[in-house]
């Protein structure tokens, strides 16, 4: 016997792996999640077979069919709606082998009648939908293509829309596929060379309704030589890539279906190596859990499916969900799946340059922030004994990691004003300084060399930062852009945690035997607060006016408040046990994240400063809350 070729090893090893990924599980029927179709006639006649429905995956136990009266919204895409017909009024089903009968003429034609087929064995059930279209006579092949009014071409796809979608929608999807081959098209032209040989077509329908009773169209397709994918008007939402997957947008499924018609009318063919790396790359993501293909989806599909998800990521609209902790963002797909990465960057356009084919250079950055713009909280979590920087939501708790970098640690992070940066501290074991991390691009830059045992605090307007030398006490004010560093020369013997009002030119620190505030310049230095033992961790509140810290003994520590003038020191909390109590305020000046134990949990807890109340938020530490 001769080897198999590539493809056909490739496929075979992922049809094991769906198989695989059963043992052990309910071995429940999987239909698809779709729908399957038949058409009636006046001509049918009651006993005639219409067809069959079939398994997705085969399956050793046996399966029992039946059908079930429609249900509005009681599937899984929502195609089952109030007024449709019923049926299971005209049709039945064999139990047995999944053949389809006509029962009963229907009672109008043309009309859809709708139900859902049952596949059941003793594991479970599954339910996909069912839809008979009744028409006067077969529809006949010279009029397939009628239902489509609108044509356009992009990339060497063709775009066959129906009369009620929105122009414009064709336009922009036209447009996706010429900007995902551009790199092609400047490269070997392979791809868009057997896109085009074979009649690569995407057809956009109004409705799901629409689509689904195409069926003139569909009957014919392989009669008409085009391969062909499908869209909706409502499926194409051409803000929501550009603005970088807000939440508050329904996802745009434009590039998802465009890279799926791309993949298999060229890719395949041109490049037969990479397609078996992607089928590679696909196995080893879902025996890890990082791609989950959904229920009712043929093995054949999973690495179309995984190409697909790989192109969100890369161009920016998955990175409000996490794997592992790590947000998915196009640095960190390089780290989680370096051969998808690999493979993407070969066949497609950079993310920038896939902005630049689509005109929206200006969103670029806007997009890129709208990753995190639900997050908060920034704040410091252990992870395989090493320190790394953790966004959080305040409202829900959600978060996603930053960084990921074991061979440096992370510390100290705090906001700039603006909510665009994080300036932080890291060393240890590589290069130490102060960092200064980008939301908008993910990287991360060494900005001050040096001072890794520093704590930073950024000035109002982002352009500096005060640290403290460690070794000798002293309070520097450092220029993030030139590096320039210009003491501060308060009275107090020494200094050190300076951080810096938001509401103006004051430095509060810790100093000998109490809590200190001066102006920026080291002038008006005046001490504010004289407690016996420890005085740590001050912090001014969003307004000025209060400063948070921690006193008393390296065995209990509480959290205080004094008013920036010294007047009104006050125990906030007793209940929690301090460590490094680093406080963080809210931006209304109503709550502080602290980090401490309380009834033997440790993190970070929040603070009602009014009543003085405790809750517990998280695990993590040095927390710093967005302005």
């Amino acid at each position: 016997m001769g080897k198999n070729s590539p493809f056909i090893t490739a496929a075979l090893s992922v049809i094991l792996l769906a198989l695989s990924c059963r043992i052990g599980f309910a071995e429940k029927p999987i239909v698809t999640d779709e729908f399957d179709r038949f058409l009636v006639t006046k001509d049918t006649k009651i006993g005639d077979i219409l067809g069959k429905v079939k398994l997705v995956f085969e399956n050793p136990l046996k399966t029992t069919w039946s059908l079930v009266k429609p249900v509005p919204g009681g599937d899984r895409r929502k195609y089952l709606k109030e007024g449709q017909l019923d049926a299971t009024e005209i049709v039945e089903i064999d139990a047995d082998t999944g053949q389809l009968r006509l029962k009963a003429p229907p009672r109008e034609i043309p009309a859809n009648y709708y139900a859902e087929v049952r596949a059941t064995n003793p594991d479970g059930w599954m339910e996909q939908v069912l839809i008979i279209i009744a028409l006067p006579e077969t529809p006949k092949l010279e009029h397939a293509l009628d239902i489509f009014t609108q044509r356009a071409e992009g990339g060497g796809i063709g775009f066959y829309a129906t009369e009620t979608v929105d122009p414009k929608k064709v336009e922009y999807a036209a447009e996706v596929a010429s900007a995902l081959l551009s790199k092609d098209r400047r490269g070997t032209g392979k791809v868009t060379g057997y896109v085009k040989e074979r009649h690569a077509i995407m057809t956009i329908f109004k409705t799901f309704e629409e689509r689904n009773t195409a069926i003139g169209f569909y009957m014919h397709r392989r009669s008409l030589g085009i391969r062909t994918q499908d869209l909706e008007d409502e499926e194409i939402i051409p803000d929501y890539l550009r603005l970088g997957g807000p939440r508050d947008l329904r996802r745009d499924a434009s590039v998802e279906e465009i890279t799926h018609l791309i993949h298999e009318g060229g890719i395949k063919k041109a490049y037969p190596g990479v397609q078996e790396r992607l089928e590679h790359a696909t196995q080893e993501a879902v025996k890890r859990g990082f791609y989950k293909p959904q229920d009712g989806l043929p093995a054949d599909s999973f690495s179309d499916e995984y190409l697909a998800f790989g192109l969100d990521i890369r161009y920016g609209v998955r990175s409000q969900r996490s794997y592992n902790g790590m947000p998915l963002t196009p640095e960190n797909l390089k780290t989680i799946d370096p051969e998808l990465y690999d493979i993407l960057s070969f066949l497609f356009p950079t993310r920038e340059e896939f902005f630049k084919e689509m005109g929206w250079e200006t969103d670029l950055d806007h997009a890129a922030s709208a990753r995190y713009d639900k997050y908060n909280i920034v704040f410091v979590k252990e992870v395989d004994g090493n320190s790394e920087l953790f966004l959080a939501q305040k409202s829900s708790g959600d978060i996603v990691r930053l960084t990921n970098t074991p061979s440096r640690e992370e510390s100290f992070p705090t906001w700039s004003s603006d909510g665009r940066l994080i300036v932080y501290v890291g060393g240890e074991n590589e290069n130490p300084g102060i960092y200064v991390l980008d939301i908008e691009t993910g990287s991360a830059k060494r900005v001050i060399p040096g001072f890794d045992d520093a704590i930073p605090s950024g000035s109002p307007d982002g352009k500096q930062v005060v640290l403290t030398d460690t070794a000798s006490k002293s309070i520097v004010i450092v220029d993030i852009a030139s590096g320039h560093k210009t003491p501060v020369p308060h009275d107090a013997e020494r200094g050190s945690y300076a951080t810096w009002s938001k509401s103006g030119p004051h430095l509060v620190f810790e100093g000998p035997g109490g809590i200190f505030c001066t102006d920026i310049d080291g002038n008006n230095t005046k001490r504010l607060t004289s407690h016996a033992g420890l005085n740590e961790w001050p912090r001014f509140s969003p307004d000025g006016t209060k400063v948070a810290y921690a006193a008393g003994t390296e065995e209990e520590k509480h959290l205080w408040l004094v008013n920036a003038d010294g007047t009104d020191a006050r125990e906030l909390s007793k209940e929690i046990q301090f460590g490094d109590a680093y406080p963080a305020w809210s931006p209304d000046g109503t709550t502080i994240l602290v980090v401490g134990t309380a009834e033997d949990k440790a993190g970070i807890y929040e603070i009602n400063v009014k009543e003085g109340s405790k809750k517990y938020f998280m695990d993590g530490m040095m927390p710093d809350w967005r302005k």
